[in-house]
């Protein structure tokens, strides 16, 4: 099985209870802290009693296979180790070995974490760029636009202008033939009139 997680987790539990049978308070601390990174896992939790006195287990897990040791810890430093194959000695190994992959496992996550956090700044810096260059493309391309509209506005208005000029000369042309068409069917209607 694989984890990720990208952030240490650990969670301390302060528990403060009234002992039924006596008016004594007892307090209890417990804490669980946990590492995971790729297929490697570590976890420990501690409760600590009136008595200064800690228990608690540390499990790892290293490729897939679950190492477990339970554990006391005496006010005076003094550790008390136990796995289910009953050397305390081996135990020991186990609960050190166990505290460090916890650590390695943290340092992995920082790091991963770290990673992230850095190639997510440069993808953010990325899309700002890339933001910001399609609003300087996209004025640019509005300005083109616009100089290309008043471009072709210039070039009809233009066109348009010599065009009512041409056909205003055409309209002069064709009154002075419209004129002498006149004069000349007057002069026809005049002369068959004087024939006839």
């Amino acid at each position: 099985m694989s984890f990720t997680i990208t952030s240490l987790t650990l969670l301390t539990v302060m528990v403060v209870m009234a002992d039924a049978a006596s008016t004594k308070p007892v307090s209890i601390s417990a804490s669980v802290s946990s590492s995971m990174a790729g297929t490697n896992a570590a976890a420990e939790s501690r409760v600590t009693g009136p008595d200064g006195v800690t228990k608690g287990e540390c499990v790892y897990s290293r490729d897939g296979s679950s190492i477990k040791v339970r554990f006391q810890e005496k006010p005076n430093g003094e550790v008390i180790a136990e796995t289910d194959n009953g050397n305390a000695e081996e135990a020991l190994d186990v609960l050190k070995k166990c505290r460090a992959e916890m650590i390695m496992a943290g340092r992995k996550v920082a790091i991963s974490s770290q990673n992230l956090e850095k190639t997510m700044e440069v993808i953010r810096k990325n899309s700002e760029d890339i933001n910001k260059q399609l609003v300087k493309n996209s004025k640019k391309l509005d300005l083109n636009l616009n100089k290309m509209e008043d471009q072709l506005n210039e070039t009809l208005g233009d066109k348009m202008e010599r065009l009512e000029v041409t056909i205003g000369k055409q309209m002069k042309v064709l009154d002075k033939v419209k004129e002498n068409l006149d004069k000349q069917i007057q002069s026809l209607g005049l002369t068959e009139i004087k024939n006839g």
